[in-house]
């Protein structure tokens, strides 16, 4: 075990809460300790996001040595590098800013999904997953589609209005504590994200400025889970442009096969079930004669 006498900045006060827009920093090496075939580095500061509150972690780089996994141990914000750092060196992290953009755009959309669909229709928000491609959040109960197509379009209203986004932290303490907040957290710094004029709801992730960065937000699909929650699956920011950009080379492919235009994909293939099913009962028909003439051929 290898350490030094620097403080290490605690999760609620990392320089990337404070400002998710810086992509580097200056910090010094408090300690290294290696694990395995990795090393846990704690700094006396970071840009480097844990994972929490449905976020997963930022990547990076600590004097170009790779940071292959960010984690929240108390609050503690622990580095897990490919080689070890010198303790007490001061380095330059790096941070791999385009996927942090992306997480900054999953999660305020969330927030604004999951703030708006309470104001508007009175649903509330069980829990939410940031995935790689696609997240959901989950609602209480069952949502109508009419009004989950009017919150989209609610949502990304909102969203062109720019409205900025504020983020207000306080010291943790019993009055204040939500029940949101995992266990293992008694103490600290307590953040709360306000949005426009929604209300501040806590929350410890990183977070655009302004509503205008998250972009738009699409809403994919909808599954009916856990007895009667409603999941619905969403895309936000350049994640809508991505999403797009597949369908168009799935349509493109399919066009080649189905040789029609898009809009007439589901006609064609509804004859093309059609045509497939009576194949089939042809093929079944000739089964039947082939196994009666066999049958006449053994006898004689």
């Amino acid at each position: 075990m290898t350490s030094g006498e620097t403080f290490s900045a605690q999760v609620g006060e990392l320089q990337c809460q404070k400002d998710s827009y810086l992509t580097t920093l200056a910090a010094t090496v408090v300690s290294c300790e290696q694990e395995g075939e990795h090393f846990a580095v704690l700094l006396s500061d970071t840009i480097i996001f844990p994972t929490g509150g449905g976020q997963p972690n930022d990547l990076g780089t600590i004097d170009n040595v790779e940071i292959v996994d960010c984690q929240r141990r108390g609050l503690k914000c622990v580095h897990i590098t490919k080689a070890p750092v010198e303790v007490g060196k001061q380095v330059q992290v790096k941070l791999d800013w385009a996927r942090r953009f992306d997480h900054m755009q999953q999660h305020s959309g969330q927030h604004l999904i999951s703030d708006l669909a309470e104001m508007h229709f009175n649903l509330d928000t069980f829990g939410w997953k940031m995935g790689n491609d696609t997240s959901f959040v989950e609602f209480k109960g069952p949502a109508a589609q009419s009004d989950l197509d009017k919150l989209e379009d609610i949502v990304n209203e909102f969203i062109r209005k720019s409205h900025q986004v504020t983020v207000e932290a306080s010291k943790i303490h019993d009055e204040n504590r939500p029940d949101t907040l995992p266990d293992d957290i008694k103490s600290g710094v307590l953040r709360n994200i306000a949005i426009g004029d929604i209300p501040f709801k806590p929350c410890c992730g990183t977070h655009v400025s302004q509503t205008s960065d998250i972009q738009a937000v699409k809403f994919l699909s909808t599954d009916k889970v856990r007895g009667g929650n409603t999941k619905v699956w969403f895309v936000a920011g350049h994640r809508v442009l991505k999403t797009m950009q597949q369908m168009l080379a799935r349509e493109a492919e399919l066009n080649a096969i189905l040789t029609t235009a898009p809009d007439q994909f589901a006609e064609r293939v509804k004859k093309l079930k059609e045509q497939n099913k009576g194949f089939m009962k042809d093929v079944k028909k000739l089964e039947k004669e082939l196994k009666s003439l066999q049958v006449s051929a053994n006898k004689a």
